[in-house]
């Protein structure tokens, strides 16, 4: 009998404090889903996934010159484009638009915070990753949403004279 209390009472000790675990854990993970910067009333960045529904959609881009081996192109010169973004097939396409007529065609997956693409070819989201492992040089982004209305990262251009230009994106809704 004493046998049998003593197990009790061990079970009934660990299940308590594995509720109380999961009740710090459930805690720590809803204070935990946004970065603080100071107190709470100041500006705050998520750390949730986006949707891609959030995302989708029309946005101005800025496109600033940040370094580049290419002849006649200045560092810090500045473009604006417009870029299209939409998931129609599943994947992350990107429509770069210039004056009323599609220039570029991006190709990428999307993680929720991230997106990387390619110009002009459609990729699966293995072949992209084979793609980054073996460092082939091509026209990409790199981005991160920062909230539903901006945008930020790179751009890389290669050029067919294997010239490579090097860009800092701002994405604004």
């Amino acid at each position: 009998m004493k046998k049998y209390l003593f197990f009790l009472l061990i079970f009934t000790l660990v299940a308590c404090n594995q509720a109380e675990d999961e009740s710090i854990s459930e805690s720590s993970t809803k204070s935990g889903d946004k970065k603080y910067s100071g107190d709470e009333s100041s500006s705050e960045v998520t750390t949730k996934p986006f949707q891609k529904e959030e995302i989708a959609g029309e946005w101005e881009v800025s496109i600033v010159v940040a370094s580049s081996n290419c002849e006649g192109k200045e560092i810090n010169s500045t473009m604006n484009e417009r870029w299209f973004v939409n998931f129609e097939t599943g994947e992350l396409n990107i429509s770069v638009m210039d004056k009323g007529s599609k220039t570029k065609e991006y190709w990428g997956v999307f993680t929720g915070k991230k997106m990387e693409a390619i110009a002009d070819k459609k990729l699966t989201k293995s072949e992209m990753q084979l793609l980054n492992e073996k460092n082939i040089q091509r026209n990409s982004l790199m981005l991160e949403v920062v909230n539903n209305n901006m945008i930020s990262g790179k751009r890389v251009d290669i050029s067919k004279d294997l010239c490579r230009t090097n860009y800092n994106i701002s994405m604004k809704r």
